[in-house]
């Protein structure tokens, strides 16, 4: 969400989120690049560090190479996209001659160097796989090169709009630390990239169409060295485990063979199952399965 007071930045930007995390440290790297002054605020206490979402578009790679040297850091972290072409389709990991696979499907057909061929007829730089909380550590690197560290609040969010109007907005932020303590914020622009549940767009009146919440997931995040182990054998590397069985429906998601980063997705029907279902042990049975 976004709205501008005014054409044209002359004070300081409030850039305010829970959404998409590297959409807003990239906005702050912008910023920072630029020197145009601003304020980078989140209700997390520090960035994350759970993996979340890893493919980065072509889009997203265009707009990391206006900053020097930006893509170069992403790809020296970047695994094999060997590790991430394929879509499997099993009952079960690791059987033998992949005899519980049921199908299997190649995103980089008939190879990665022929669709990265094909890809750069349509833009200078290519996707890229790299798990979000890597990403973010890379951009708040590059913000700190440029000495605005001081910039990022975590541990804050809007509690309230005061005032909109054509001259700026003021906002009213809160603690989300247990600490009361509470603050005015004024500013000439406001990009509010807080997600589906937005407190600011509910603030302003903005609806939503359509329905509501559309599917349940529970996100188990684990490392497992012996499972990357298990893969790296079979030769049944992928992107993404779709894996039915009678134990488990589930998505296994690999976000790094070479940090051994994976996590499970298993869909929940609220209320009939939900978060509060699942325990430690119970998440390691789902795991094994």
């Amino acid at each position: 969400f976004f709205f501008q007071a005014e054409d044209g930045i002359r004070d300081f930007c409030l850039s305010r989120g829970l959404g998409d995390v590297y959409k807003r440290q990239t906005l702050a790297l912008r910023m920072a690049s630029q020197r145009i002054p601003f304020m980078l605020v989140d209700r997390n206490h520090d960035l994350t560090r759970h993996p979340s979402a890893h493919y980065i578009s072509m889009r997203s790679m265009e707009c990391f190479a206006e900053t020097e040297g930006l893509v170069r850091d992403i790809e020296r972290e970047t695994e094999s996209l060997e590790f991430f072409r394929y879509y499997r389709y099993l009952r079960t990991i690791g059987s033998p001659n992949g005899e519980d696979v049921y199908k299997v499907t190649d995103q980089f057909s008939p190879s990665v160097e022929a669709r990265l061929a094909r890809l750069e007829r349509i833009s200078s730089k290519p996707p890229c796989h790299l798990p979000q909380h890597k990403l973010v550590r890379i951009l708040r690197q590059r913000i700190a090169t440029l000495g605005c560290t001081d910039n990022l609040r975590f541990s804050l969010e809007s509690q309230q709009i005061l005032e909109n109007t054509d001259k700026g907005a003021r906002l009213l932020l809160s603690r989300t630390d247990g600490n009361k303590q509470e603050e005015e914020i004024e500013a000439r622009v406001v990009f509010s990239c807080d997600g589906f549940r937005s407190r600011i767009r509910q603030q302003l009146g903005i609806g939503m169409l359509g329905r509501g919440g559309l599917q349940s997931f529970l996100n188990v995040h684990f490392r497992s060295r012996r499972l990357v182990e298990v893969l790296s054998a079979s030769k049944e590397h992928a992107m993404l485990h779709f894996i039915y069985n009678s134990s488990i429906v589930g998505v296994l998601v690999n976000h790094s063979m070479a940090d051994a980063e994976l996590v499970l997705q298993v869909p929940l029907s609220p209320p009939l199952s939900d978060v509060q279902h699942y325990d430690v042990e119970k998440c390691r049975d789902l795991i094994r399965s």
